[in-house]
């Protein structure tokens, strides 16, 4: 798993809310009050923990980072799936699938 680089990608304390009067002509506002989720609320009930934001590019990097350590495998961009073949196996009693792509070339087995 990758849990222990969740800080690479998620920002602390980005679950936050905040109370601002309004204001008009341009003044910028300064909050009354920001709220995070308490910590006691966080280990009671687990559906109530943080929920920071994540950065979806980093958390791209990191993932592609992590599968570039294995050597198993390749990653296509730009290039779409457009078919799909059924291919049986004569040793096992299984069938696998092979994802196609537009000028036949084979993006894998799976």
């Amino acid at each position: 798993g990758l849990y222990h680089r969740y800080w690479d990608f998620s920002k602390p304390y980005s679950d936050s809310w905040s109370v601002c009067p309004m204001h008009f002509r341009g003044a910028t506002p300064e909050p009354y009050l920001i709220m995070f989720r308490p910590k006691l609320l966080q280990k009671m009930f687990a559906g109530f923990g943080a929920q920071p934001e994540s950065n979806r590019a980093a958390f791209r990097a990191v993932i592609l980072e992590a599968l570039a350590e294995r050597g198993n495998n390749e990653i296509f961009w730009g290039l779409p799936a457009t078919d799909i073949r059924e291919i049986k196996s004569e040793e096992e009693d299984v069938s696998r699938a092979e994802l196609l792509a537009a000028d036949g070339k084979s993006l894998g087995t799976f």
